[in-house]
């Protein structure tokens, strides 16, 4: 491909991007308007609404100073922001792997979630992408920066902490503990305890308050299609009178949030799934050969386990597990239709219940709700995904030899 062909192609993908800018988006892109008003009316601390991180409010904030010098409607400030993002995203990820059309393939995965239904989990993708750069060569002190960022923005990216922390030990060596304590404290806890301790100072209890209602929703499922979504269907279909009929065929989540005793099997057992399948993921991980790509294939299994089984996940936390599986595309190439299927999935998800505008797409009835398949399909993919990953086959990666990874680099490098 010619250089001016490749210029031209990058300003096409630049050009797609914007063409949902002014599409309506979801209805949290009115909540997100509420929120700036509340910091122009109350104040950048005092008016902190604990549902996001800190670092969301202060993005917030950003926006809500741009759309003033700007001279700009607040709702195109925050579309700005998105695609600023997304456009950041995209380039990053292209100065890191120097592959245009995956790059293209990413780039065109984000837009529907971030320019055109306006969720905000484009803005912890940059810091995050960017805490993986710096993890594979090895700048834990970098990685420790860019990925308590992208965690102060949102929650999920610590779904996947306890892979990271495994790795970044196991790089060094279990018998080389100094060494280990040395850069744990230093390059990990030091970064990360700074970000956390400047949030707490200024927000006080709301940074708690903000990640005990992330980690507390207590809804089966919102429009996430996974096991829960399949649990929710059957309890409408046999106990309408308490959960609410199906709407013309039609499956909907199920507003419930506060349980009986009696209902434990319901939100119970899909909790010890993800457990389950969690914790034998991240075992098998550390005993694992220790490589950036098995870091990134466990650390999209655990995700993946979290979304399928936990109870509170919504149709767009598939975003960090379709980021990350197109990183693992770039070094393993046999891990390619993992990534269109998840890519896709995340994508028909939102797709499925808000098309390209936030509005309502479709009648989903065609003798089923294809809802139901598409849930069951996410299911069986990931049982199949966590076989494969677990017991894969090559001796090579199921007794862990080898200390190193060619695709790093010699040395630990802990400074940026």
């Amino acid at each position: 491909m010619s250089r001016v062909m490749k210029v031209l192609f990058v300003f096409l993908l630049a050009l797609v991007a914007l063409l949902p800018l002014y599409s309506n988006g979801t209805g949290d892109v009115l909540i997100w308007q509420g929120w700036i008003q509340a910091i122009e009316r109350d104040g950048f601390i005092t008016g902190y609404i604990p549902v996001y991180p800190p670092m969301t409010w202060a993005l917030l904030q950003v926006v809500a100073f741009s759309y003033h010098i700007l001279n700009i409607d607040m709702f195109l400030a925050i579309k700005l922001s998105l695609l600023v993002f997304l456009l950041l995203t995209s380039g990053v990820f292209l100065l890191w792997t120097r592959n245009l059309l995956l790059t293209a393939f990413l780039h065109l995965s984000l837009v529907l979630s971030s320019v055109a239904l306006g969720y905000l989990d484009i803005w912890f993708a940059l810091p995050l992408l960017l805490a993986f750069w710096a993890l594979k060569e090895r700048k834990i002190f970098l990685f420790s920066l860019f990925f308590t960022i992208s965690c102060l923005i949102k929650w999920q990216p610590l779904i996947i902490a306890p892979f990271l922390l495994v790795y970044v030990l196991r790089l060094t060596g279990v018998k080389q503990w100094k060494t280990t304590l040395k850069v744990f404290l230093r390059d990990m806890a030091l970064p990360a305890g700074l970000l956390l301790g400047a949030a707490a100072l200024l927000f006080g209890q709301g940074l708690l308050l903000s990640l005990q209602d992330g980690m507390g929703h207590t809804g089966l499922t919102g429009n996430a299609l996974n096991y829960n979504w399949l649990v929710t269907w059957f309890l409408c279909l046999t106990q309408p009178e308490r959960f609410g009929p199906l709407a013309d065929g039609m499956v909907n989540y199920i507003g419930i949030t506060e349980w009986a005793a009696s209902d434990w099997p319901i939100v119970v057992v899909p909790r010890i799934l993800f457990g389950l399948f969690y914790a034998s993921a991240l075992l098998v991980f550390a005993r694992r050969a220790v490589s950036f790509e098995n870091l990134l294939r466990f650390a999209i299994l655990g995700y993946l386990a979290y979304f399928t089984f936990n109870i509170g996940v919504h149709e767009n936390h598939l975003f960090l597990a379709g980021l990350l599986v197109v990183v693992l595309c770039w070094l393993s190439r046999r891990d390619l239709y993992t990534a269109l299927i998840v890519v896709l999935m995340a994508n028909i998800n939102l797709f499925l219940f808000y098309g390209v505008g936030g509005g309502s797409l479709y009648q989903r009835v065609i003798g089923i709700d294809v809802s139901l398949p598409l849930a069951l399909f996410n299911v069986v993919f990931f049982l199949a995904f966590w076989g494969m990953t677990c017991w894969p086959g090559n001796r090579d990666q199921l007794v862990g030899r080898g200390s190193g990874d060619p695709l790093l680099g010699a040395g630990l490098q802990t400074r940026a």
